[in-house]
């Protein structure tokens, strides 16, 4: 099937939800060797493994863009719960592959979750290391996901009079 005008077939659905499961668990095996660099702390590794899971994200967008046009050709239901009963009411090999498919999405979301509080925990670690070496008494100035200024974990404001 070529072409963005093309039809589709529930077969070719199929496999290309097999491919993209394929892409995520590939996606899964990355994350789980960052998992193993952070816990053995192999900063150079981790470094590695980003450009990799950058690579492996790049392909699963590419495997989603194809997925949503399938599933628009073949008149599937935008909204989650109507196409869940979509799939299935469809022939059981496509409700089969959408199932791997999710399950290993929510594997590769669980492990990407753990290793970025991994990574969190590590961050504040050292952050608090780094003032006490500095001998401030005071936390590392640090900046959160919003570009405020923040304090480690449990610190206290001083208050100046």
């Amino acid at each position: 099937m070529t072409g963005l005008h093309a039809t589709a077939s529930p077969q070719d659905l199929v496999v290309a939800l097999q491919r993209e499961h394929e892409a995520v668990r590939g996606f899964v095996a990355v994350l789980q060797r960052e998992r193993g660099a952070l816990d053995g702390d192999d900063i150079d590794t981790v470094a590695t493994l980003a450009d990799e899971k950058t690579r492996a994200f790049f392909e699963l967008a590419r495997h989603s863009t194809r997925r949503e046009q399938l599933l628009s050709r073949l008149g599937a239901p935008r909204d989650a719960e109507a196409l869940v009963r979509w799939f299935e009411g469809g022939p059981a090999a496509l409700a089969q592959a959408w199932n791997q498919l999710l399950d290993a999405a929510s594997e590769a979301r669980q492990i990407n979750e753990d290793n970025g509080t991994l990574v969190t925990t590590r961050l504040q670690h050292t952050h608090q290391a780094l003032a006490i070496l500095m001998g401030s008494g005071e936390p590392a100035a640090t900046y959160g996901p919003d570009g405020q200024a923040r304090t480690a974990p449990g610190a206290r404001a001083r208050v100046m009079a």
